[in-house]
């Protein structure tokens, strides 16, 4: 668990800097619609969370926003947004995060954000084997650590609301 939670908060705090680098400098915009804009970052972002993972673990299906590399034979799978908060980036406008998670079959395992630009880390972490998590929290100037148990309806509540 912990190697997962190693390698996701890595492939975040890599592209969050990234990203500061790229903050309210001239953008290349590849699709714009309605209610969504497609950037060459977004794109770069992901490949960079990819390498991470597939470095760490060359056997795991991905599934992010910019597309997806599909392992059919494995039960974990990572779902990433490289950009979360793709029109606020764009607009110069500094609330966005990455978004990393870990799911095993059905249940989540890990979860990652950080907002690159509070340099604020988020990270979740539940064993497999009982309802337990535990948070992590980095800011710049503190660290902070809770865990607890939590009723699995909870649980599930947190996971179908994501």
């Amino acid at each position: 668990m912990q190697t997962f939670l190693q390698s996701a908060c890595e492939a975040a705090l890599k592209t969050g800097g990234f990203l500061r680098s790229h903050f309210g400098k001239k953008l290349r915009v590849e699709t714009r619609e309605a209610h969504d804009i497609k950037l060459e970052l977004d794109k770069r972002s992901q490949n960079l969370i990819e390498g991470v993972i597939l470095r760490d673990f060359p056997d795991h299906a991905i599934y992010g926003e910019e597309g997806v590399i599909e392992n059919t034979s494995t039960a974990y799978q990572w779902i990433i947004d490289p950009i979360d908060g793709t029109s606020n980036f764009f607009w110069g406008i500094p609330h966005f995060a990455v978004s990393i998670a870990l799911r095993y079959r059905e249940q989540v395992l890990v979860g990652v954000i950080y907002d690159p630009m509070r340099d604020e880390l988020w990270a979740v972490w539940i064993p497999r084997e009982r309802p337990f998590c535990s948070i992590l929290v980095v800011r710049r100037y503190m660290t902070w650590l809770t865990s607890g148990t939590f009723a699995p309806m909870f649980l599930k509540t947190c996971y179908s609301a994501t």
